[in-house]
């Protein structure tokens, strides 16, 4: 889910969530529960990771995979399976993303599809 909720700051704290938006409990506030607090794998998302990398300090970074590709491609076939990824962390670490909605046009996340016809 995503809404309109938005955390003040450096959003350490999060915000209130609204209707619509993803949380700890919620995949689609006070509509959509996940399988158990924070999502299931296998449950809530595949528990295979489609790709990885390593992320350390501020910085570009790419996942790239075949599995990847083919669920653009899936998702571009057929738009109704586009439900995006779950980014998960390792444990004992947290990172910061920046949004589409980031403020800064150059920090907004970027899919760019590579393709050889």
């Amino acid at each position: 889910g995503e809404s309109g909720s938005d955390a003040s700051g450096n959003e350490g704290q999060g915000g209130v969530a609204v209707t619509g938006d993803a949380t700890w409990t919620h995949a689609i506030t006070d509509t959509v529960a996940w399988a158990m607090a924070g999502g299931q794998a296998g449950a809530d998302y595949a528990a295979d990771a489609t790709a990885t990398a390593a992320v350390a300090g501020p910085a570009f970074y790419r996942w790239s995979s075949d599995s990847l590709r083919d669920q653009v491609q899936g998702m571009l076939d057929n738009p109704a399976t586009d439900f995006g990824w779950l980014m998960i962390g390792g444990s004992n670490n947290s990172k910061r993303f920046f949004s589409r909605e980031n403020g800064n046009v150059s920090n907004r996340p970027v899919l760019h599809v590579v393709y050889t016809p």
